[in-house]
C-alpha cells in the first residue's frame, strides 16, 4: 500500500467512504480506488482533497511528516529596504 492511500485512508477517519466522495465531488468508486492504490488523483483532485481537508500535499504525498499546510514565513525585507534607503542616500551626496 502506498503512502497515499495510507494517508487517505487516515484522511477519512471515522467518515464513510460515500462521504469522502460526496465531499470531493466524485464517485464512491472513484475513491475507493484511491484509497486502494489503485488510481492516483490527478493535481486538481490532489488541490481539492488538500484545501477540504487543511492538510499539505507534500504530506499527502509521503514528502514530509507535517501534515497541516502552513504557510512559510513572510521573507525579511527589512535588509531590502535598508539597501534601498542606503542606494538612496548615495544617489543623492552624488548630485551635490
Amino acid at each position: 500500500m502506498s503512502v497515499l492511500s495510507e494517508r487517505l485512508r487516515e484522511l477519512r477517519g471515522n467518515s464513510t467512504q460515500s462521504e469522502m466522495a460526496r465531499q470531493l465531488g466524485m464517485a464512491r468508486p472513484q475513491w475507493i480506488r484511491y484509497e486502494n492504490g489503485e488510481s492516483v488523483p490527478g493535481a486538481d483532485t490532489l488541490e481539492k482533497i488538500c484545501r477540504t481537508h487543511a492538510c499539505s500535499a507534500d504530506w499527502l504525498l509521503g514528502l514530509d511528516n507535517l501534515r497541516s499546510a502552513t504557510p512559510p514565513p513572510p521573507p525579511d525585507r527589512s535588509r531590502d529596504k535598508a539597501s534601498d534607503l542606503k542606494k538612496a542616500i548615495i544617489t543623492l551626496l552624488k548630485e551635490y
